[in-house]
């Protein structure tokens, strides 16, 4: 129903308006994976998970959820890895996006990036720095760059030392020797700033030439 109201008769150059109210109404079911079986899902959640958790299964091998558009294999996976967290906490499940990636090279690529930095993260802290040095002594070529390595190691023990010992003496030192040495530090510092502009300014400038 075309409105009537002055100004609004169709003309040249002139769009008619509608007085007709339109509604908008947002999709009852979002496209984000949920966890709540609202499809039916638990049965084959529960005999897929079973299937991957069982002793006589062995790797490598590949599982396909296939299905249309909008059908749920979001949600699916999402059920799948919770209910194998919850019956093996110790299970590692790892997320990789292939559709952010045109290229193979860099799907390869962003695939074993994802998986060698998921697992790194789900590792102890002291597992994960044992695997580091372990890896960093695996890539070392000859015994130039295995000499180089000891040589790295000692220097930081002696660091470290030498920082643990600073450490110990100034929560043992009094407060005169620590001011001692502060004044100490200062008055080597001045001057030797001292002497330098002394020496500069002792220079004898170059002859001129006429």
């Amino acid at each position: 129903m075309s409105d009537t109201s002055p100004g609004a008769t169709a003309g040249a150059g002139v769009i008619p308006r509608y007085s007709e109210t339109v509604y908008a109404q947002t999709a009852a079911v979002g496209d984000q994976a949920t966890s709540h079986d609202s499809l039916g899902f638990k049965l084959y959640v529960e005999a897929l998970a079973r299937f991957l958790r069982a002793p006589a299964t062995r790797a490598p091998f590949t599982l396909s959820i296939e299905g249309p558009w909008g059908c749920g294999k979001s949600s699916f996976m999402l059920q799948l890895k919770n209910e194998i967290k919850a019956k093996s906490p110790g299970a590692v499940a790892i997320d990789f996006n292939a559709w952010k990636y045109d290229k193979q090279e860099e799907l390869w690529a962003a695939f074993a990036l994802t998986v060698t930095r998921s697992l790194r993260r789900s590792t102890p802290l002291l597992r994960r720095g044992f695997g580091d040095v372990k890896l960093y002594v695996s890539r070392l070529k000859g015994l130039t760059e295995a000499a180089g390595l000891v040589v790295k190691c000692l220097l930081w023990l002696v660091l470290a030392a030498a920082f643990a010992l600073g450490i110990r003496w100034s929560l043992h030192a009094s407060y005169s020797e620590r001011f001692a040495i502060a004044q100490k530090a200062v008055g080597d510092t001045l001057s030797t700033s001292k002497a330098e502009r002394s020496s500069e300014s002792t220079q004898t400038p170059p002859p001129l030439r006429g």
